[in-house]
């Protein structure tokens, strides 16, 4: 973490940190557990509808591997992407 504000608010000094990581993958011993990645990235509007695009391509592929085998499972996969709005 890395404090990037100092502010004071009354007698109180408020400390806002920003993480220094940029990429988080939280993974339960339990398998049956969700599973999360989570990331921030710096994009313009261009690198954005690529990054997208990428994306959307790389669920298409796994897509059509889906059929049917003794031991496979299924998993829902969902994805947000949003601005992150700056304090």
């Amino acid at each position: 973490m890395e404090l990037v504000k100092e502010k004071k608010n009354g007698g109180i000094l408020e400390k806002y940190y920003k993480s220094k990581a940029t990429r988080f993958v939280i993974q339960e011993e339990d398998s049956s557990a969700a599973s999360s990645i989570s990331t921030n990235l710096m994009l313009n509007q261009e690198e954005r509808e690529q990054f997208l695009l990428e994306l959307e391509q790389l669920i298409v592929r796994w897509e059509s591997q889906l059929k049917s085998s003794g031991n496979k499972q299924e998993y829902k996969v969902s994805c947000a992407f949003e601005v992150v709005k700056e304090s």
